[in-house]
């Protein structure tokens, strides 16, 4: 399937294989510091081709905005747009993300 971009080209989304190497971190989220998951995936000569965040029990609005905002990033990702699209918007979003190992 093909997506027309702004300027009339055509992109094609990345074909990603079933089994990618992942990384799984353990995050807290907001200033409550809801218990979550970042799970970053990505194949040798691309990079980054997936996140994908888990936060908040399911059905919690936390938890649809979290899922939400993965399924952007990823699908953004497979399309081409490299990762310092979205990193260096994020400042701008109001929900702090620390590694859970951090506990400053």
């Amino acid at each position: 399937m093909s997506t027309p971009n702004i300027d009339g080209s055509v992109s094609r989304p990345l074909r990603v294989p079933r089994q990618v190497r992942s990384v799984t971190h353990d995050v807290l989220v907001g200033e409550e510091r809801e218990q979550g998951t970042l799970t970053v995936s990505s194949l040798p000569d691309v990079g980054i081709v997936g996140v994908e965040l888990r936060v908040g029990s399911h059905g919690t609005a936390l938890a649809a905005l979290a899922e939400a905002a993965s399924a952007a990033v990823t699908l953004g990702l497979l399309h081409g747009a490299p990762p310092a699209a979205f990193t260096s918007k994020a400042h701008r979003v109001d929900l702090p993300i620390v590694l859970a190992a951090d506990h400053s």
